[in-house]
């Protein structure tokens, strides 16, 4: 069919806007695509990102510090350790010169006060820089120089021990065996009771010490009977027989207790390990 016959369709009205209301005071104006309001972080998760963000600048803290303070030791290291050993050392020998300088037969107590001062005073020496190395990066830091180290600080306690018996004896004991020596066969039973008392004061823990002191007992009782025998003007065979095998036998027992002695002290040196402590450092050194 021909559409061109067809009466023409009317135009539709164009519609007119609607003013639009302005919103009120206090009231959000309408909007069709409104965007959701933000939520805030909670405290959990706030506190969360800031503790994930301090351990990853501590764990980088603590990887330079791993860098720079764990590192094998260096020179300087060595050198230094060295020179703390080098201290050490010479505290060492003023205790073992002091040593050879002491024996029974110094009779005067300021000698033998100067003695005990300069071994105390290099005990003490020793031990604070044994103390130091024990920290030091060329020690601590170094499996071989620790390990020589450790060798020392074995010993240490046994060094110490004999050290500390050393001074006690010749604070208690050196003193009355001088007296011992100056008594002479013209000692008065009192004298010897006197010297008696002594040596019953005598306290130290020692088991040759110990037996040598009875042996001195023993000594000295027979001796105090023999010259009150003589004091009496009497002849007392039983009493001076008694007291010269007492004397014999004294005289075996001061030789077994020096050698003892002597032997304890030898046993409890450390001077072979700080040698070794010392040559591996150097050898450190030097490479």
């Amino acid at each position: 069919m021909d559409d061109s016959n067809k009466a023409p369709q009317p135009t539709p009205p164009v519609a007119t806007p609607q003013p639009v209301e302005p919103p009120m005071p206090g009231q959000a104006p309408q909007e069709s695509h409104q965007m959701p309001p933000k939520k805030k972080l909670s405290k959990g998760a706030l506190w969360g990102i800031i503790g994930g963000s301090i351990a990853v600048v501590l764990a980088i803290v603590g990887i330079v510090l791993a860098v720079v303070f764990l590192g094998g030791p260096g020179k300087e290291d060595y050198n230094k350790a060295g020179d703390t050993l080098a201290d050490a050392v010479t505290a060492y020998n003023k205790i073992t010169a002091n040593e050879a300088r002491l024996n029974t037969y110094i009779t005067s107590d300021s000698s033998r006060q100067s003695i005990v001062d300069a071994i105390k005073q290099g005990h003490s020496e020793i031990n604070t820089k044994l103390d130091e190395l024990s920290k030091m990066k060329g020690v601590a830091g170094d499996k071989d120089v620790k390990e020589k180290y450790e060798a020392v600080a074995a010993k240490r306690d046994k060094f110490n021990n004999l050290i500390n018996l050393e001074l006690k004896i010749i604070d208690e004991f050196y003193p009355i065996i001088t007296k011992m020596r100056s008594l002479g066969a013209s000692a008065t039973p009192g004298n010897i009771e006197s010297l008696i008392k002594d040596i019953e004061g005598v306290s130290i823990d020692h088991e040759s010490t110990k037996a040598f002191k009875n042996d001195m007992l023993e000594f000295l009782r027979a001796a105090k009977d023999n010259a009150e025998a003589r004091a009496g003007g009497r002849v007392d065979s039983s009493a001076s027989l008694k007291y010269f095998q007492a004397a014999t036998k004294y005289q075996r027992a001061a030789l077994k207790w020096q050698s003892d002695l002597k032997k304890e002290i030898e046993e409890a040196q450390i001077r072979s390990e700080l040698n070794a402590l010392r040559d591996i450092l150097h050898d450190k050194y030097r490479k």
